[in-house]
């Protein structure tokens, strides 16, 4: 299944929630939307199910049309947030309901598979109300896959579960999608959701689309200072300055390849080295993570963050050296 999204617009009366948004997502790509609160991800996605109608712009669904179709009609499948099962239902119930409206005559069948799949068989029998937050979102992605739809849409479902949950469904999202080889499109404002799942990322930024890469070019890469300070933790240090001649000149100094003018010098604390080089710091605060630690230093008037492994001394009030082994140039 491929999709496709060309110049999508959606407006709310005076507010833009989607400006000019064109993207295509090939078949079994595992595509996430990534982005803050209100840059216009959730919106994206439900103009793509259907849920919101586009102001202009079209959706295609392997190269037919669907801008105007009925959610019903459109053959995609959505998993939300709050897991929206039927509390009067069993599991088995849930997951045989979308079969029966559709008068899918295998159905039995289907829900053995899909149970079988997602590890609930021993949950068949139960009630929403008496399942884990985990169980309850296996269960709503269960009633998506028993559906065998052309596309599944994700709206943040894991953002109501516990870090030790999240992280557990992480993995099973990852090995669910290699096993269906289904096309996902997958909506998230955490940046490790998106990078350890997503095979393309659309980073999305007040209604537009900042930046779509791949995970590991959306680290390396970033095109933008917001892109390059929302992929990552803790966010990139940046310097304000100038380039002239192939020299940043700010609160430090750098060579740099980039054109003259007003600019931004990026440099992500995993890429700072301490105990050498021409630029000097103070330590204001150490966090102790146990195998890491985040050093908060004081450059000048600048706060810089250098990432450290668990080894060595480093003590508030202490001038260290440091240098950086890459860095990023961004237009002012």
């Amino acid at each position: 299944m491929r999709l496709e999204v060309r110049s999508a617009r959606k407006r709310f009366g005076d507010t833009v929630a989607v400006e000019d948004v064109s993207l295509r997502v090939a078949a079994g790509d595992f595509c996430v939307l990534l982005g803050p609160s209100g840059c216009g991800k959730s919106t994206l996605l439900r103009l793509v199910a259907g849920l919101e109608e586009a102001t202009s712009g079209s959706v295609l669904v392997d190269g037919e049309d669907v801008t105007r179709m009925e959610p019903g009609d459109r053959d995609v499948a959505m998993v939300f947030q709050n897991y929206a099962l039927y509390p009067h239902m069993t599991v088995r119930q849930n997951l045989r309901f979308p079969l029966e409206m559709r008068k899918v005559p295998d159905a039995d069948a289907r829900v053995r598979e899909t149970a079988d799949l997602l590890r609930i068989g021993d949950l068949m029998e139960r009630l929403p109300r008496e399942l884990s937050g985990g169980q309850r979102q296996r269960v709503a992605i269960g009633r998506a896959i028993v559906r065998r739809p052309k596309l599944f849409l994700f709206d943040e479902p894991l953002s109501n579960l516990d870090a030790q949950l999240r992280g557990d469904m992480r993995a099973e999202l990852a090995r669910l999608h290699r096993r269906l080889e289904a096309t996902i499109l997958y909506v998230t404002h955490d940046q490790v959701e998106a990078m350890t799942l997503a095979t393309r990322i659309v980073l999305m930024n007040r209604g537009r689309v900042e930046q779509e890469d791949a995970p590991e070019g959306l680290y390396l890469r970033p095109r933008t200072l917001f892109a390059g300070r929302f992929i990552g933790s803790p966010p990139m240090n940046a310097i304000e300055g100038v380039v002239t001649r192939g020299k940043f000149e700010g609160a430090v100094s750098w060579p740099v390849e980039a054109p003259d003018g007003q600019s931004v010098l990026g440099v992500r604390p995993e890429d700072l080295r301490l105990g050498d080089g021409p630029w000097r710091g103070v330590i204001d605060l150490v966090e102790n993570l146990g195998a890491e630690r985040l050093i908060h230093l004081k450059v000048g008037d600048l706060s810089f963050v250098a990432r450290a492994g668990p080894e060595g001394t480093f003590e508030r009030g202490a001038e260290v050296a440091l240098k950086p082994v890459r860095v990023h140039v961004f237009p002012a």
